[in-house]
């Protein structure tokens, strides 16, 4: 080429995607691969935290649950285009991983336990954050049998007490702050409500569907379930665009102006049906309630239960709003009976918001970065979220197992259920659980990434015993600090020397990241992805910076001796 001298074209963006009914297709799969991507990628983590205490590290269980993973990554598996025979042999692998994996996780995370001191008033309940950086999350734990039925609070490590939400009389969810880094915190479980002053509280209305925290106002029209407004009250700002109606008739918004809009289209028929999503003929939207009502309300959160019913298909929604967190979670179960065929086509569920912004530019989170894509009304794939941004302001719609998205303009939506009928009549038929969230205000792209990253990645849990130990009763083993970058992965080396920490930059900034040990590091080798490398890095009084470039993902050993 050189000798000849002639110009040749060079592509410098993404190759157009194809087959994009393969987003969606066959949700089993793509939510046994999601599980089992995350369950690694902690069993990873939190192995390596306790190897580092003297736990043997399970290297070759790691090696074989992720060739099984992979395997069911092959791509006529995972895009949900093979017959229903191989769906049950690759779930089957995948439920193996996902049992095994989470054993295995439990034992590392009870060896790190019983090395921490958590002597203190109550019953020890250790929060564990297997991330690269500082998280405030809501966290679900078992009661133990002496707490059910009984109202009960924590205590932190500074004397904080912290409500809890008492759920089915045998769980217990609080709000879990500032868990460090890479680490752990210790709270003490106790008996009674211990005066909280949990900061915050949630108002609601189920008559008029108006509900409030300190962070937002939340409009939901009770005859419908959708969102007629949502606004930022820390940023003053409209989030969702307002479904505004004439006063002489209050049910006269439109309702694809709203938000939470549930919609079914019927695809025609056509040749390839798990891989291509046809034209459509036409889009019904669910504008019908079997149910509205508060299903929780407590300290924490507000849990609202919709009821819906579509043909033949039962569709029950919650929507979850914290007292102290600027978010709104969605759980959907539905059990899907609206079957494809050649003759009437295929079935498509979907679910809409519109944003309140001029000119939104479409984010797509991709694998160790982000895309800017047009926004054209084309169904495009994405990892976790997809953030509609307008200057420094963004709205997040995170997902825990889905990767189609279509955003058109200032609407952004969801694909949640496809039915093809070729070459499995029946992918998506039955029971379904779709989880997403909206995640919106001033937040810059990696703060966004962090957050997709947290919600398909919650936090630990161990019930202990008090008892003295050698750990502090918090505790962070490895403090990243970053502008731009985000720690991917943290896990022992496949040689046995040492950790291999990756991250990467996702903001098109050069810059340099710090770090802090809590455990020996003697130096750091600077390595290429396989690890291969001889770059060294001083590590000075447990600490150590290294330089980045734009755009890069990188990869370092971190050295005991």
């Amino acid at each position: 080429m050189r000798k000849k001298r002639k110009p040749l074209p060079v592509v410098r963006t993404e190759l157009n995607p194809i087959f994009e009914g393969c987003y969606t297709t066959h949700s089993d799969i793509k939510r046994a691969n999601r599980q089992c991507e995350n369950l690694l990628l902690d069993m990873e983590t939190i192995a390596a935290l306790a190897h580092l205490l003297g736990k043997d590290y399970p290297a070759q269980n790691l090696e074989t649950f992720w060739q099984k993973v992979l395997f069911n990554q092959f791509h006529d598996i995972l895009d949900g285009s093979a017959i229903s025979e191989s769906y049950r042999y690759s779930l089957n692998l995948a439920e193996e991983v996902l049992s095994k994996s989470k054993n295995l996780i439990n034992d590392s995370l009870v060896f790190i336990a019983g090395q921490v001191n958590t002597c203190g008033e109550g019953i020890p309940l250790l929060v564990f954050n297997q991330l690269g950086w500082v998280r405030s999350e809501p966290v679900e734990f078992e009661l133990p049998c002496e707490f059910s039925g009984k109202e009960g609070y924590l205590k932190d490590c500074e004397g904080k007490n912290i409500p809890v939400q008492v759920i089915e009389n045998k769980k217990g969810l609080f709000i879990a702050e500032n868990i460090p880094s890479f680490g752990y915190k210790t709270y003490w479980l106790n008996e009674g409500t211990g005066n909280c002053s949990n900061g915050g509280n949630i108002s609601a209305d189920r008559e008029t569907g108006i509900f409030e925290t300190r962070y937002y106002r939340l409009e939901v029209t009770p005859d419908t379930g959708v969102i007629r407004r949502l606004y930022d009250k820390i940023n003053k700002k409209e989030v969702l665009s307002i479904g505004r109606s004439v006063a002489e008739d209050p049910s006269s918004y439109w309702a694809e102006t709203c938000g939470n809009l549930l919609q079914i289209s019927q695809e025609k028929p056509h040749q390839m049906s798990a891989w291509i999503i046809g034209n459509i003929l036409r889009t019904e939207n669910l504008l019908g309630l079997e149910e509205f009502k508060i299903l929780e309300n407590g300290p924490v959160r507000l849990v609202l239960g919709i009821k819906r019913r579509y043909s033949n298909s039962s569709l029950n929604q919650k929507i979850i709003l914290y007292a102290n967190l600027p978010q709104i979670d969605f759980s959907l179960f539905t059990d899907w009976q609206e079957k494809g065929s050649s003759r009437e086509g295929v079935p498509l569920l979907r679910v809409k918001f519109r944003v309140a912004f001029d000119g939104p530019q479409a984010e797509f989170e991709t694998p160790f970065g982000w895309q800017v894509r047009q926004s054209e009304g084309k169904e495009l794939p994405a990892l976790k979220v997809v953030s509609l941004a307008e200057r420094n302001y963004r709205f997040g719609l995170l997902n825990r197992e889905k990767y189609g998205y279509l955003v058109d303009g200032n609407n952004i939506s969801l694909t949640i259920l496809r039915n093809p009928y070729e070459p499995d009549p029946l992918p998506d038929n039955g029971p379904q659980r779709v989880d997403y969230r909206l995640r919106f205000g001033r937040l810059r792209k990696q703060e966004m990434a962090k957050e997709a990253s947290s919600y398909n990645r919650p936090l630990y849990t161990v019930v202990g015993a008090n008892r003295p130990g050698k750990l502090p009763s918090t505790l962070s083993f490895l403090k990243f600090h970053s502008s731009s970058c985000i720690p991917s992965s943290l896990y022992r080396a496949l040689n046995g020397k040492g950790l291999m920490l990756r991250f990467y930059e996702s903001t098109g900034h050069k810059g340099k990241v710090f770090l802090e040990f809590n455990f020996p590091v003697r130096k750091i080798i600077k390595t290429d992805l396989l690890g291969r490398g001889n770059h060294s890095i001083q590590v000075r009084q447990k600490k150590s910076s290294l330089s980045f470039n734009k755009y890069s993902l990188n990869t370092i050993r971190l050295l005991s001796d």
